[in-house]
């Protein structure tokens, strides 16, 4: 049996993971897979939905704070850095006028 199927096919019952956006689309009634460029299927066992679904959300919330953490300091340093150099060049700029 095949498993890898392309947009617009006509396929039987079941679930498909869209390679593209990460979701799972359920076919109930069988028919054809909605139709995107680029994207390719992959039918899914039910049991393998059911048991790799909670763990992927599992992994995202253990990991997310481990991401969001580096990414807030980060644009906090960035914002900081920009602060300082608007500083320095209107010093730089006020200087330069004064000097006339």
């Amino acid at each position: 049996m095949r498993r890898k199927y392309y947009p617009g096919e006509a396929v039987v019952e079941g679930i498909y993971w869209n390679t593209h956006t990460w979701e799972f689309i359920e076919n109930p009634e069988g028919g054809l897979l909605p139709k995107e460029d680029g994207v390719a299927y992959y039918r899914v066992p039910r049991a393998v939905v059911l048991l790799v679904g909670p763990l992927l959300g599992l992994v995202y919330v253990l990991f997310l704070p481990f991401v969001a953490l580096p990414l807030a300091a980060y644009a906090g340093l960035r914002a900081a850095a920009r602060a300082v150099t608007s500083v320095r060049s209107g010093r730089a700029e006020g200087k330069a006028g004064h000097g006339r």
